[in-house]
């Protein structure tokens, strides 16, 4: 029992080491590219649009955070599969990435 124990804890300590290193890793790329997302819409929304263009801006943030706080969750709990909650953690930075890459060939169009 003792063991059991022991051994649960252990698991669970293990994956929120894990879970912080990820999540850390990937809140400092998601300021990069939320910086980058922002600097490409302020040159598209230059007319005057800047709440559409913060509003547009806070969108992506807030998806990214939730992602972020619900994938380290998942990794610390012992009883789900640690890759889900590391999809989860990076599935946010990859949809920035995409996102920015669609903001900057749209802006090569210009």
């Amino acid at each position: 029992r003792v063991r059991e124990l022991k051994e649960f804890n252990i698991s669970k300590l293990r994956g929120k080491i894990l879970a912080e290193m990820h999540g850390r890793a990937a809140y400092g790329a998601s300021c990069f590219l939320l910086v980058a997302m922002g600097a490409a819409m302020g040159v598209l929304f230059r007319g005057g649009q800047i709440i559409s263009a913060f509003a547009l801006s806070v969108i992506p943030a807030g998806i990214v955070v939730v992602l972020l706080l619900m994938g380290k969750e998942m990794v610390a709990n012992p009883g789900v599969a640690k890759p889900l909650g590391l999809a989860a953690i990076w599935g946010g930075i990859v949809a920035l990435v995409i996102g920015n890459v669609l903001l900057y060939a749209r802006l090569a169009r210009r």
